[in-house]
């Protein structure tokens, strides 16, 4: 039952954000865009309530722009929630968003697991993200077409780039760099 009413608010979300850039904008995206959205998102909200705010409703077009494929967004609202979307549309690059998403409707990843890959910056992280976009493109239909995560795809989607540190939690790291150069036998810079 929640999935089901999970699935009707998403398609309703992007049926809105559809009808934003296709009618209201007519692919407007200027100060009149603006303009029209502000005294759009005030109509609505006097009607029908905080949910259509400007920023909601800006959220919901840029939905559109990201996923503009219904039958697509039909699939992954029986997976993901509006919470998902709105992390995984402040991604710009549709690679990158690309990769989240089909990893977060596989794993079945809560928004705050999601909001942790991206932060950690997982897909930079692995292997693929070195790869041609063609392949990455690839790759990812493999898992979108597989019964499960790591079925018939290449250990490139999940392993890690040994390269990147992952730094959690904002602390600060101090390191005495002087103390390899005896080790390295290098002698220390002047």
């Amino acid at each position: 039952m929640l999935t089901q009413v999970n699935q009707a608010l998403v398609l309703s979300y992007w049926h809105v954000g559809k009808t934003i850039r296709t009618r209201v904008l007519q692919g407007e995206r200027a100060a009149y865009g603006a303009g029209v959205l502000k005294a759009l998102a005030g109509r609505l909200t006097r009607d029908y309530g905080s949910g259509f705010s400007h920023s909601g409703l800006t959220r919901m077009a840029k939905f559109f722009d990201c996923l503009p494929d219904e039958q697509i967004v039909a699939t992954l609202s029986q997976q993901l929630s509006w919470s998902h979307f709105v992390e995984l549309i402040r991604i710009d690059d549709p690679t990158r968003r690309a990769f989240y998403t089909e990893l977060c409707a596989q794993a079945r990843w809560p928004v705050r697991t999601l909001r942790e890959r991206i932060d950690g910056l997982m897909f930079e992280r692995t292997a693929i993200a070195k790869q041609p976009e063609a392949a990455i493109r690839q790759e990812l239909a493999l898992l979108r077409d597989a019964q499960g995560p790591g079925t018939g795809t290449s250990p490139a989607l999940f392993l890690k780039d040994p390269y990147l540190l992952s730094i959690r939690h904002n602390r600060q790291l101090s390191f005495d760099f002087s103390r390899l150069w005896p080790v390295a036998g290098m002698p220390p810079s002047a």
